[in-house]
């Protein structure tokens, strides 16, 4: 039987990767993108304002994916990176260019 992989918490994998103070400034609205129900129903804004906040926070999700492809591409995670990089590819063909990942 496979042992289940153990949880990491994001501050303690943070630490351990020397991106805490990344963490304690950004933790908060960050978390948004993978929760963000809590800002729906805390911010409701309509019609421009909705696309003017959603457009913001892609922007900082693709410059935070810049960043971490920068740091991967000098890491050993390279490797492994290389190894998917043709599925990344084959998704990305098949989205529209402003959507896909560089």
């Amino acid at each position: 039987m496979k042992a289940s992989h153990k949880f990491k918490d994001v501050r303690d994998a943070a630490a351990e990767s020397g991106l805490e103070d990344f963490y304690k400034t950004n933790f908060k609205s960050l978390s948004k993108f993978a929760h963000p129900t809590a800002l729906s129903v805390m911010a409701t804004p309509r019609d421009s304002g909705a696309q003017i906040m959603r457009n913001e926070f892609v922007k900082v999700g693709v410059a935070i994916a810049e960043e971490a492809l920068a740091v991967l591409e000098g890491s050993l995670m390279k490797k492994r990176h290389d190894k998917y990089a043709s599925t990344i590819k084959k998704i990305n063909s098949r989205l529209p260019r402003d959507k896909q990942v560089h």
